[in-house]
C-alpha cells in the first residue's frame, strides 16, 4: 500500500514538474493555451488513472486487522458513551442547581442499540437532605429527558 502511494505520488510530481517546464518555455500565445488544457487534462490523469488500474489492489483489511477494528470501534463507542453522559449530567445538574437542588448524585446508564446508535437507557437522580422534587422541576427534567426511565431518590 505505501509503496503504491509513493509511486502514485512520484507519478503526479514528475508530470507536474514536466508541466511547469513546458509552460516555462512556450511563448505567450494560443499555443499557451493549449499546453495548459494539455498539462490540466495530464496532471488530472496522473490523479485519476491508478486508481482506475484493476491490477491495483487497495485492500484496507491488510493495514487493520479485525480485533484491531473491533476494539477501535468499541472504544469509539465507549468515548461517545462518555462524552453523552457527561454532556446530559451537566445539563441536569445546571437545572437542579437553578431550581434549589444542590449536591445532588446524578447517575445515567446508556446503552447501543443494534443500529450503533447510542441512547439513555435510565438516569437515576438522587437529591441531597432528602428533598422532594417540585412539579416544575420534575416536568422540566420530563423535557430534557424525553421518555428515559427517571427515577427520583430523596
Amino acid at each position: 500500500m505505501t509503496e503504491f502511494l509513493k509511486q502514485w505520488l512520484l507519478g503526479l510530481c514528475m508530470t507536474a514538474l514536466f508541466c511547469a517546464v513546458i509552460f516555462a518555455l512556450v511563448p505567450k500565445s494560443s499555443m499557451k493555451k493549449s499546453m495548459s488544457l494539455a498539462c490540466t487534462a495530464a496532471i488530472t490523469a496522473a490523479i485519476f488513472l491508478p486508481f482506475a488500474n484493476s491490477s491495483v489492489n487497495l485492500n484496507l483489511d491488510d493495514s487493520i486487522e479485525d480485533a484491531d477494528f473491533n476494539k477501535l470501534q468499541s472504544d469509539a463507542a465507549y468515548n461517545l458513551s462518555a462524552a453523552l453522559s457527561d454532556e446530559i449530567t451537566e445539563k441536569i445538574d445546571i437545572l437542579l442547581t437553578k431550581n434549589g437542588y444542590n449536591d445532588s448524585e446524578i447517575n445515567i446508564l446508556t446503552g447501543q442499540e443494534d443500529s450503533g446508535l447510542i441512547t439513555v437507557k435510565r438516569v437515576d437522580i438522587r437529591l441531597a437532605d432528602s428533598k422532594k422534587v417540585d412539579e416544575l422541576t420534575q416536568t422540566k427534567l420530563y423535557e430534557l429527558l424525553g421518555d428515559n426511565v427517571i427515577i427520583i431518590f430523596s
